[in-house]
């Protein structure tokens, strides 16, 4: 009997830590010079971005969702938070924007974010209207990027 009940605790156990979700915090306001992070997750995990942004200058954050190595990964949520001071929110000023990932399936993946104007990725755009990011890449065009690289355990 006591054989049969700690078989069980163990079970549960292992199930309970199995089970449990990661939240893996990328913070590109504390580490601004990072221009890539790491992150080891599982299938399950849930990734929070945090990075500068001032959309009243027309550059916004962008999320080359496109990309091939951005599959498996779900965008959650993407919001911007204005900057205020005692409650009060200032014309023109920036903030920061969040985003939330989770990771929908295995192998390694990259979340590529680019500060642009999105009117001027339009160029880059294919016939079905998605933006070529290699091009975006390779081309001599005046972007911003950061990168998570996702590892994810097998």
């Amino acid at each position: 009997m006591k054989t049969q009940t700690v078989a069980i605790l163990l079970v549960a156990l292992i199930g309970f830590s199995v089970a449990q979700k990661l939240h893996h915090e990328v913070d590109f306001i504390t580490y601004a010079s990072d221009n890539v992070i790491e992150v080891d997750g599982n299938v399950g995990d849930d990734i929070h971005v945090r990075i500068k942004e001032n959309p009243t200058t027309g550059f916004n954050w962008i999320i080359a969702k496109e990309s091939p190595l951005f599959k498996g990964l779900k965008t959650e949520q993407e919001k911007f938070i204005r900057q205020q001071s005692n409650g009060v929110f200032f014309p023109g000023t920036g903030g920061y924007k969040l985003m939330k990932f989770s990771i929908q399936d295995g192998g390694d993946k990259i979340i590529d974010l680019v500060q642009a104007r999105p009117w001027e990725l339009n160029t880059f755009k294919d016939t079905q209207g998605l933006i070529n990011w290699t091009e975006v890449f390779q081309s001599n065009h005046a972007i911003d990027r950061k990168q998570i690289q996702v590892k994810v355990k097998a």
